[in-house]
């Protein structure tokens, strides 16, 4: 992937089931089972060199690669890394709130490029410090954590420090007005447990439930 302004251009990248080789391994009949998935003593999934599966990936046989064709080369996505040497590149803004990290935060991270609890160590450092801490962490960060639907990068990197934590988030109006917004609709972590535990005792989705009000 490349940059042309603060748009991201998808190109091609080496497909990772042959490491671009384009021929992959072939699956042959477990020579152990003999493809019954048995045990030696018999019992349905109890070979251990195929784990009950009956075949295996052999390393010396190989055939073409059902994924890229042969080719070595895949289309690249939103959910691929984008390249380590463009997160010091973002300009980040630290944003101080007086609140306990929320059960997103504090577990899930979601929508969070990530979270950190440091029960305030952060809250005691100074921007300057933390900005420098964020920024030189080498990553992979999954472009679509920092850009939106049609691929243009946030505005800016917001840092949520709060009395037990951080979050890093991908801030895409100049004042932060959306991730604060968001923030503002989820659940404390007591709150988030006790609702999550109860949806999913009912048969729903605990996960989500338990992230927003």
């Amino acid at each position: 992937m490349k940059r042309e302004g603060n748009r991201v251009i998808l190109e091609s990248r080496a497909c990772v089931w042959c490491d671009g080789t384009g021929q992959s391994a072939k699956q042959i009949v477990c020579f152990a089972c003999k493809g019954t998935g048995n045990g030696i003593h018999g019992g349905r999934s109890g070979c251990r060199k195929c784990s009950g599966m009956g075949h295996v990936y052999s390393r010396t046989i190989t055939e073409t690669c059902t994924l890229c064709n042969g080719s070595g080369q895949v289309p690249e996505n939103n959910c691929d890394s984008m390249p380590n040497e463009w997160w010091p590149d973002f300009q980040f803004c630290v944003y101080r709130q007086d609140r306990e990290q929320t059960y997103n935060e504090y577990l899930l991270a979601h929508g969070c490029v990530y979270s950190c609890t440091d029960y305030g160590t952060a809250a005691e450092s100074t921007d300057g410090a933390i900005i420098a801490k964020v920024r030189q962490e080498e990553r992979f960060t999954q472009l679509i954590k920092v850009a939106d639907s049609e691929n243009r990068l946030c505005d800016h990197i917001g840092i949520f420090v709060t009395r037990d934590g951080y979050s890093v988030r991908a801030i895409f109006q100049p004042d932060g007005k959306d991730a604060i917004e968001t923030i503002a609709h989820e659940r404390g972590k007591d709150e988030g447990l006790r609702v999550g535990v109860s949806i999913a005792r009912n048969g729903g989705n605990g996960t989500l439930g338990a992230i927003y009000k």
